[in-house]
């Protein structure tokens, strides 16, 4: 079967307001999934048996993972399986990277089914309940190492952070019940009614130097931060995000070595920091961290 080179499955938001979150949470209308550490995987079911695809359709993972591709045999031709590659147990990208490479050893590669589309496109207009309701039916014929993504399920957008950090999961991606899925066959993703919700760290840094924004309201300014490590000061990455509750003029009276507040989503199998934005200063901190106001 024909890969569908110029097909673009929709993407999450990256955030969700907590209050859009607690509304239609409140009116039932929102299904949350795990969201694993992997990569995003397509599956495609032929006539020749099924092909495992990474996100772009540029790499063909089939090889790699032939235990996988063998839990579909028997399946209808035609289906498109969105799902996310990872190993079960170890919740890095590192974990299913060195598993592609070959690298892997014992650690079981398994697919974490979220969506199900078809090569016509009639799937796609459908609700993601429907969907979702298809994606049970579906995985609940394969093997274990193909199955429904994991359900979660907390009253508020606050206590789902908590679940999430209870339950040391990467964080979950919240789907609008009634949407459709944002399918574009011309090759541009799209953002659907779909959202990710992930653990959020919060750490107060050291900021190194500001790069640009000579304006008045630093646009394009880059902070260049550091984190204490045994005592010294370490790079911690570069944020070019704050709230509008910083205030510039006390940034720009500071120039370096001074403390803000920051918020990410943890850190990249790179040590960068995930989204990283910066909330307030800390002015009264200077003494803790040893620097003088």
């Amino acid at each position: 079967m024909t890969v569908p080179a110029n097909w673009a499955l929709q993407k999450p938001q990256q955030q969700m307001d907590p209050k859009l979150f607690d509304r239609l949470n409140a009116e039932g209308n929102l299904t949350h999934m795990r969201k694993y550490n992997g990569f995003r995987a397509h599956v495609l079911t032929g006539p020749a048996g099924a092909t495992i695809w990474s996100r772009s359709w540029s790499i063909d993972y089939t090889p790699m993972f032939p235990h996988l591709a063998a839990q579909f045999a028997g399946q209808p031709e035609g289906l498109l399986i969105d799902a996310e590659l990872y190993v079960h147990g170890v919740d890095t990208t590192s974990a299913i990277q060195a598993a592609i490479n070959g690298r892997g050893g014992d650690m079981q590669a398994r697919l974490g089914v979220f969506d199900m589309l078809d090569i016509d496109g009639k799937l796609a207009s459908m609700s993601q309940d429907r969907r979702f309701q298809l994606v049970e039916a579906f995985t609940g014929r394969l093997g274990d190492d193909v199955h429904r993504a994991e359900v979660c399920d907390a009253p508020t957008y606050a206590a789902m952070e908590d679940l999430i950090r209870v339950r040391d999961w990467e964080g979950v991606v919240t789907w609008d019940r009634r949407a459709a899925h944002k399918l574009n066959t011309n090759g541009n993703v799209k953002r659907g009614d779909s959202w990710k919700i992930k653990r959020t760290v919060t750490e107060d840094l050291v900021v190194l130097k500001i790069v640009g924004g000579a304006g008045p309201d630093m646009i394009g300014a880059v902070f260049h931060l550091g984190r204490v490590v045994d005592g010294a000061i370490v790079p911690a990455g570069k944020v070019g995000s704050w709230s509008k509750d910083l205030d510039l003029n006390w940034v720009r009276s500071r120039g370096s070595q001074f403390i803000v507040e920051t918020r990410h989503f943890g850190l990249d199998d790179a040590g960068n920091m995930e989204f990283p934005k910066i909330l307030r200063g800390r002015a009264d901190l200077d003494r803790d961290f040893g620097l003088a106001a």
